[in-house]
């Protein structure tokens, strides 16, 4: 096992904004165990989905209503299993224009658990 992290961010539009990790690589096998998501700028009041990116497929895991305030995570604290070309994904609904958005999944990578 080999200690790992998915992470992204980019500047919001003030529009619903899908913020998406790496992906994992090729003849690997990441299990997350947890991941969070996170607006550090201003408060998300409807909601932040969390999920698997699977191709051009966003497959939510947990989607919560708001308020988050500046700076507090939606976090999910059960592991899920990444394999080759997958990643995850965070989806804001209605972030404020020029807020910092971010994504953090922490896990491993198994080299050798991935049989695709």
């Amino acid at each position: 096992m080999i200690p790992h992290i998915l992470e992204s961010g980019v500047i919001a539009s003030a529009a619903v904004t899908v913020l998406k990790t790496p992906l994992v690589a090729p003849g690997l096998q990441m299990t997350i165990l947890s991941c969070m998501a996170m607006d550090e700028t201003s408060a998300i009041a409807t909601a932040i989905e969390i999920g698997i990116i699977h191709g051009t497929r966003l497959i939510p895991i947990d989607a919560t209503p708001g308020n988050f305030p500046a700076g507090t995570s939606h976090t999910l604290f059960w592991p899920c299993i990444l394999v080759p070309g997958q990643g995850m994904y965070a989806k804001f609904t209605t972030p404020s224009a020029g807020d910092q958005l971010r994504i953090v999944a922490h896990g491993y990578i198994d080299p050798w658990g991935c049989v695709l």
